[in-house]
């Protein structure tokens, strides 16, 4: 305790692995004995009190574990300033010196009211304190301790499970933004698909239109006949190779000038 330093007018022990308290030099011996009568007491009442590797003192209770520091007020004042130095009559440069004037130093004094803070996590969340007061001490409001560590952990439970509730919501909201993501693709896939399935019956549809005319206007000459039924044999084997062809529209006749011919005949 004697190599302890003074951090804002309470003792600072880093090093140490002790019970976490923010208090003066004058409170140390009431501290300890406050402190242990605590411990004594509540371990009766099934608290398991430990220091974790922070000097974090931590209370288990109800299967829970809890925040505990032991705190004191103190009063901080500006140290007056010492009187000014007397100014040189001449100075030996003509630079000029910036002068902010002098650093304010604080003093703190130990007020002697304590307050036992029960914490859901350190310095933040949920909490219940005792304190000095003018209707008593905060050893006479020890024997409150485990009650309001009950009332305290049902607060966490409650903040708890209405986190998990606001995650779950969350996470149900953004699955169903994604089922709707993807559904909007698939549909903008089958939408094009669509368009160039349709762009491909139509070209079809006009070659067959194409073929037909070009075998209705055939010339009677052999040769002419010939050649022009082996352009149509090929164009329209193409046009049947196509897989967006309508199986049931009308179909051009493998062999339209034979057939005219035989008429003819």
């Amino acid at each position: 305790m004697k190599d302890a330093k003074d951090v804002e007018g309470r003792v600072e022990l880093r090093r140490v692995r002790v019970l976490y308290t923010r208090i003066s030099r004058d409170m140390v011996d009431r501290a300890a004995l406050l402190l242990d009568t605590l411990i004594k007491d509540t371990q009766r009442k099934g608290c398991s009190w430990t220091v974790d590797d922070h000097n974090r003192t931590t209370v288990m209770f109800d299967g829970e574990t809890v925040y505990v520091t032991l705190r004191e007020r103190v009063t901080k004042v500006v140290k007056p300033p010492p009187p000014p130095e007397p100014k040189p009559k001449r100075r030996p440069t003509r630079e000029p010196v910036l002068w902010l004037g002098p650093r304010e130093v604080y003093v703190y004094s130990s007020t002697g009211e304590l307050t036992l803070i029960a914490q859901e996590k350190p310095d933040v969340g949920s909490q219940t304190t005792w304190t000095d007061g003018k209707t008593g001490q905060l050893e006479d409001r020890l024997h409150l301790f485990c009650a309001g560590l009950t009332k305290l952990i049902g607060r966490m439970r409650t903040y708890r499970a209405h986190m998990e509730e606001w995650h779950r919501q969350r996470e149900e909201e953004e699955r169903i933004r994604r089922q709707a993501i993807m559904a909007a693709e698939h549909q903008r896939g089958l939408q094009l698909r669509l368009v160039e399935n349709m762009e491909k019956w139509e070209k079809a549809t006009r070659l067959r239109s194409f073929i037909e005319a070009v075998a209705a206007g055939a010339g009677s000459a052999e040769d002419d006949r010939d050649k022009v039924e082996a352009w149509l044999e090929s164009r329209y084997a193409r046009s049947m190779d196509s897989p967006s062809m309508p199986q049931g529209g009308s179909n051009v006749p493998c062999h339209p000038i034979s057939g005219r011919s035989n008429e003819s005949a």
